[in-house]
């Protein structure tokens, strides 16, 4: 996102991962002292240069419906009834749509989720990351995946990660 330099939507699967992308980018890239209100959204209405929401989000505010969603922190409800959400990414000048978690994107979530970029249009860069590529599904599945991500440039085996010392032990696996 930080190399192709323009303003970002981030589009997750849950609450408490949109959560993560604000805490990682503070740690990260926030300048000493800048509140990350400054550059960091949360809220499709008041997009800022990086609009981390839930595909949820995207689908309530895509279809003018009212979003319900629960997190950790807490339960939150939206009303996208009159909001236009093509409008509103243009007049934020997003030039990215990050899919984070990917491969979550298998329903209605993904309808929507392709009308918008087709609307958008050609300049925006789409950056899709994923753990796991829907290698198992249908090949129907696999080619709008693949139409919407683009075909993997890249893929980090386990072997890899162990040898980089950059691993993440998942929870469950911790005795």
């Amino acid at each position: 996102i930080r190399r192709v330099g323009k303003p970002a939507l981030i589009l997750s699967p849950t609450v408490t991962i949109r959560q993560q992308w604000g805490e990682r980018f503070a740690e990260s890239f926030l300048p000493e002292g800048a509140p990350l209100a400054d550059y960091l959204s949360t809220n499709l209405k008041e997009p800022g240069f990086l609009t981390s929401v839930t595909y949820q989000a995207l689908h309530a505010a895509y279809s003018r419906t009212v979003l319900e969603e629960e997190g950790e922190e807490a339960d939150e409800s939206e009303d996208f009834g009159g909001f236009d959400l093509i409008d509103a990414v243009r007049a934020a000048g997003v030039g990215v749509v990050c899919l984070d978690e990917a491969h979550h994107l298998r329903s209605q979530w993904q309808r929507d989720l392709e009308a918008f970029v087709e609307k958008l249009g050609d300049g925006v860069t789409i950056i899709a990351l994923t753990p796991t590529p829907p290698y198992d599904s249908t090949r129907e599945a696999w080619n709008r995946y693949v139409s919407l991500c683009g075909e993997i440039d890249e893929e980090i085996h386990v072997p890899q990660l162990v040898a980089e010392g950059t691993l993440c032990p998942h929870q469950d696996y911790i005795y």
